[in-house]
């Protein structure tokens, strides 16, 4: 299967998805070939075995699947907090339109996405895949067009 990211840092780091558990969590930054670089957290017990890599690969696809829907004109990782004022890892992804308008695009937002969405966490929670993601930005790409139309 070819690679589609290139690894970029890695550092130890805990997950607390309750106040009673903490788990021991690798914070994996990676690029994808399609240019955006963002961060995924997961169990650290998961980089013993092939589980860490393959889900990395999973989130890279899926970053380069979202970028091959046309719709954005690029996609950074980045912090923000969640619902519960905690620090998430996010990919902030610039939506354009009309598609494929990544340099000259008429009309743009931005859409923040919590890459546990994208890659999932490990824990059971999140997202997997590009899906959750492409909802989003299509909703945007949508408010565009609508607003191009006026």
């Amino acid at each position: 299967m070819p690679q589609f990211y290139s690894p970029l840092a890695a550092s130890s780091t805990l997950q607390i998805p309750t106040s009673q558990v903490a788990v021991d969590a690798v914070a994996s930054t990676v690029t994808a070939s399609s240019g955006i670089t963002a961060t995924l957290v997961l169990p650290a017990e998961w980089f013993t075995d092939t589980r860490g890599a393959d889900r990395l690969e999973v989130f890279a696809n899926a970053l380069n699947e979202i970028w091959v829907s046309g719709m954005i004109a690029g996609g950074i990782g980045g912090q923000a907090p969640d619902a519960n004022g905690l620090v998430q890892d996010v990919v902030d992804f610039t939506v354009c339109y009309p598609k494929n308008s990544r340099s000259n695009a008429r009309y743009t937002k931005l859409v923040q996405v919590p890459c546990k969405d994208i890659g999932g966490d490990g824990l059971g929670t999140g997202h997997i895949g590009s899906d959750f993601a492409l909802t989003l930005i299509t909703a945007a790409y949508d408010q565009l067009a609508a607003q191009a139309a006026t």
